[in-house]
């Protein structure tokens, strides 16, 4: 299972019609390994064994716009 997150603010600016938006990106919150590639041969000697692994670890993306 992977969690995806996301956090993002919206702030205007005094006395001006521009603003500023800030984002957080958080991809695989949890880092938890997902597994694949399970040896199912019963005729050779590494039967059941995990060889890689699917998906990417934890991921952190942060960004800034300003509106104007």
């Amino acid at each position: 299972m992977v969690l995806d997150m996301s956090i993002g603010k919206d702030v205007p600016l005094r006395g001006t019609r521009a603003g500023l938006s800030v984002r957080a990106d958080i991809l695989n919150a949890l880092n938890r390994t997902n597994y694949g590639g399970v040896r199912t041969n019963l005729s050779v000697a590494n039967f059941g064994q995990v060889f890689s692994t699917a998906g990417t670890p934890r991921k952190l993306q942060f960004q800034a716009r300003l509106t104007f």
